[in-house]
């Protein structure tokens, strides 16, 4: 949970309207702006309005301590006004923080969060709040529309982000349609090829039945035996003149080896 979170857990919808970076004004002549602005939206709670401050270093509330007046364009509008320090750690005002509790106004609340919830230190006492005037609704107006805005870009793209979801799953279902007609189609295909052939192609491995679809369509062609006969008769006379090669080297080497001197052997040897 950011601070962001626990705000709007503190002020939820629809009791309450929550905004951020709100100006004393808008256009060029803005001076101001509260982090955030939390209006009540029931009357059976008051209508009240609270500001807050939010702060993450030390060096930041230490130049908003020597500058106060600064505050003072928006925080009359409001009926509560906090510093709200965001630091984690415990749940206690710590001496040693980013604000320490000694250092709070005395028309101001201090509220620190914790990195999972928001604490009250200092409770904010209730103000006299002055009227808004234009310029301060007219930067309410101008916060509310933008949060307008991009909660309906959010959900275009939502939207979009559904449509493409649907679109890829019709999609997919067609093509599984396809391959189903197709698989489908490959099934019948083979049925009648069993049927016709005699076969039952899941006792045959690929190359098997592909070597005996190939004899037979070699056995379609014409003159078809006349060629495997003379391939044959080919292979035998090659081995035969292999044959007579291997012959002829035995004789050639048996009459050079009768023809050879005899063999001396040395004494000793």
């Amino acid at each position: 949970m950011n601070v962001y979170d626990a705000l709007e857990r503190r002020h939820s919808s629809p009791a309450w309207a929550l905004f951020y970076e709100v100006g004393d004004r808008t256009g060029f002549a803005t001076r101001r702006h509260a982090d955030a602005i939390a209006m009540g939206i029931w009357p059976s709670r008051g209508l009240s309005i609270h500001g807050y401050e939010l702060k993450s270093r030390r060096g930041d509330w230490l130049r908003e301590l020597k500058d106060p007046e600064k505050a003072e364009s928006i925080s009359p509008f409001c009926d509560f006004w906090w510093i709200l320090a965001c630091e984690g750690g415990g749940e206690l005002a710590d001496e040693k923080g980013i604000v320490r509790l000694s250092e709070v106004p005395e028309t101001w609340g201090f509220l620190k969060f914790t990195g999972k919830k928001l604490i009250v230190i200092k409770d904010a006492p209730k103000r006299e709040s002055k009227p808004l005037d234009r310029d301060f609704v007219a930067a309410i107006l101008r916060r509310a529309s933008e949060q307008v805005q991009r909660a309906n870009k959010v959900e275009l793209t939502q939207a979009e982000h559904y449509r493409l979801i649907e679109q890829g799953k019709n999609a997919a279902a067609a093509e599984f349609r396809d391959v189903e007609s197709e698989n489908k189609q490959l099934k019948q295909d083979i049925a009648e090829f069993e049927t016709r052939s005699g076969l039952n192609i899941r006792r045959y491995t690929g190359d098997r039945l592909g070597d005996a679809v190939r004899m037979l369509l070699d056995a379609q062609q014409p003159n078809w035996e006349k060629d495997r006969l003379e391939d044959a008769a080919s292979h035998l006379e090659a081995l035969a003149q292999a044959a007579r090669r291997s012959a002829n080297l035995h004789r050639k080497a048996f009459e050079s080896v009768k023809k050879a001197p005899p063999l001396k052997l040395e004494a000793g040897a």
